[in-house]
């Protein structure tokens, strides 16, 4: 009987140790499969407007994004993700044009551009301290996750009259990084790296795990995130005969109440649809 209690304590100090540092079995991360949208047919939308919005790192809400800026205990941001996504080949991510303007995904990179990306090799002037000659040196400074502070997002908010449901989209996402002066350091503003598709996107998303603090038990992944919308994104630019952004014909607080205004415009449609 002793004998068999020690077997017994033997089997559960493995199974513990090959779990690592956790005391339960977490199947619920085990890998999942995303669940399609329904669908939409393009005769039975009723209205639909394009927007694009920012979505800023630095606020508390978007954190969950940001962080960990490195590695730990098996989470990664949601830029380490990505792009260990698409160095391996799982994810396609699309050029945004030399002035980042093209947002169609329509041109995608290869590894070796994306390896570009990732490790930019920039050149800069050194003195050699024996000859006192200058010459060039290319030098790497591989992107890490903390350079990536914003996120821009395209969405698509349309009515369904099958449904008679008011429903918002994401059809895009590019990571972007801040751009200063090589000499003086002053801010430029911001590039963007590449766009890549919301709906290849997912088939990563669901499987990649976001911090929450409510409870450890129920994790929530970066596709919940997304499609809950627990996150605070401001708007941009909206479809518009022009095409173009918001801060092209409005600064400072105009441009702040310009976004309110397409915002509000938005979550006002479908209460406009309906009488009471």
């Amino acid at each position: 009987m002793k004998s068999l209690k020690f077997v017994i304590t033997g089997i559960l100090v493995t199974v513990l140790s090959m779990m690592g540092q956790n005391a339960f079995s977490q199947s619920v991360l085990d890998p999942r499969v995303v669940v399609s949208k329904d669908h939409v047919r393009y005769s039975d939308l009723m209205w639909m407007k394009r927007v694009w919005r920012q979505i800023d790192l630095r606020q508390k809400i978007n954190h969950p994004l940001y962080f960990p800026d490195r590695p730990s205990n098996g989470r990664m941001s949601f830029f380490d993700s990505i792009k260990d996504a698409a160095m391996n080949g799982d994810l396609v991510a699309y050029n945004p044009g030399a002035l980042g303007e093209d947002d169609m995904l329509t041109k995608p990179y290869n590894i070796l551009q994306l390896d570009s990306i990732f490790n930019p090799v920039t050149t800069v002037k050194q003195v050699d301290p024996y000859t006192l000659l200058e010459s060039d040196v290319e030098i790497s400074d591989p992107l890490v996750s903390s350079d990536v502070i914003m996120y821009e997002v395209k969405e698509d908010w349309f009515f369904d009259n099958e449904r008679s449901v008011m429903e918002v989209r994401i059809v895009g996402i590019c990571p972007m990084i801040r751009v200063s002066d090589s000499e003086t350091g002053e801010f430029r503003g911001y590039k963007r790296l590449f766009w890549l598709n919301y709906s290849e996107l997912r088939h990563q998303m669901i499987n990649w795990q976001v911090y929450t603090s409510r409870n450890d038990v129920h994790p929530v992944t970066f596709d919940d995130l997304f499609n809950k919308r627990m996150f605070e994104g401001l708007v941009i630019k909206e479809s518009n005969v022009y095409d173009r952004y918001i801060n092209q014909y409005a600064a400072g607080e105009d441009a702040l109440l310009e976004s309110d205004r397409i915002e509000r415009q938005l979550l006002e449609m479908e209460h406009d649809l309906w009488s009471y």
